[in-house]
């Protein structure tokens, strides 16, 4: 992952001074992570992360650095498929949302939301 923050142009004006480009290992810059914003240009490979985060924590298999991601159910939301007057779904409908052909029972989401156990990854730019 590259630190974006070196290349936006409002930091000089605001007097932050510039920072060079660095590289860290992705383990690194989630570890210890509540919430993550990932930003950056197209091709930069936001939605490979997402996706890869997703899977990982789908299959339990995050070596140790990462390991209480784990416990995480992810729900991948592709944003794009919202732009719509209804919005974005409620956690119910979650796993349809992100493809899943499976009924949750009831309030499942919920509880996993609202337990900490249960990850929403967005996709794409919401119009």
């Amino acid at each position: 992952m590259e630190d974006e923050r070196a290349h936006e142009p409002h930091h000089e004006a605001l007097g932050v001074p510039e920072a060079t480009r660095t590289s860290v290992k992705v383990e690194q810059a989630l570890a210890g992570c509540d919430r993550l914003v990932l930003r950056g240009p197209a091709g930069s490979g936001k939605s490979t992360l997402v996706q890869w985060l997703a899977l990982n924590a789908a299959r339990q298999s995050f070596g140790p650095e990462l390991a209480d991601l784990n416990r995480y159910v992810p729900f991948l939301l592709r944003l794009r498929s919202f732009n719509t007057p209804y919005g974005l779904p409620m956690p119910e409908d979650f796993l349809s949302a992100s493809g899943v052909p499976l009924r949750a029972p009831e309030r499942w989401a919920e509880e996993l939301l609202g337990g900490g156990r249960a990850g929403a990854g967005a996709r794409g730019r919401c119009r």
